[in-house]
């Protein structure tokens, strides 16, 4: 993931917002790397020689983009400061999630 990010870092020119969400570019971007790992090189005459595994539904992405485009409507609702508070609490709790999950490993 981190690979993805770098890219995008480097050349943020080839995002372009007309053609889709951040979400989705990324999800693209991703994507194309991961086949480029699998491929390693290598080239197939036939792309249905290519297997990979899709273990997310696109159902859920799309229930999930539709979440947070809900959370961030309400969030621009709110005060600077009080979007501040919630964004403090969520990652105090998203370490704590973390620190357990460490333990537990």
């Amino acid at each position: 993931m981190q690979e993805v990010f770098l890219k995008v870092w480097q050349q943020p020119e080839v995002f372009a917002e007309y053609r889709g969400s951040l979400c989705g570019f990324l999800a693209v971007v991703a994507r194309n790397r991961s086949i480029d790992r699998i491929l390693g090189g290598r080239r197939f005459e036939n792309i249905d020689d290519l297997q990979l595994a899709n273990t997310v539904g696109m159902g859920d992405v799309a229930e999930r983009e539709m979440m947070l485009a809900k959370v961030r409507s309400v969030m621009e609702t709110k005060a600077p400061d009080q979007r501040q508070a919630v964004k403090t609490r969520i990652r105090s709790a998203l370490i704590s999630i973390r620190k357990a999950l460490d333990v537990l490993a």
